[in-house]
């Protein structure tokens, strides 16, 4: 994900807007949120992608959407 021709052969493949988004990913505001997500991973030792919280609890990876699935419904605890 990080070699732009990459990304924009993906966008397109999916019929985006390539140019556009390419263009957004590069303002300021979204590497300031870029930042503040890559720092947040650090302080909570987030080891892969993707990862959910449900409320303190950590999942991560999409085999365990059941059990943020669980987590929603029937909070631990």
């Amino acid at each position: 994900m990080s070699d732009e021709n990459s990304v924009a052969v993906m966008l397109g493949a999916l019929g985006l807007n390539k140019v556009e988004l390419l263009e957004a990913a590069r303002t300021p505001d979204i590497s300031k949120e870029y930042q503040r997500n890559t720092q947040f991973a650090i302080e909570h030792s987030i080891s892969g992608s993707p990862t959910y919280f449900v409320d303190n609890d950590m999942f991560y990876g999409q085999d365990n959407l059941v059990l943020v699935e669980r987590a929603l419904k029937q909070p631990f605890g």
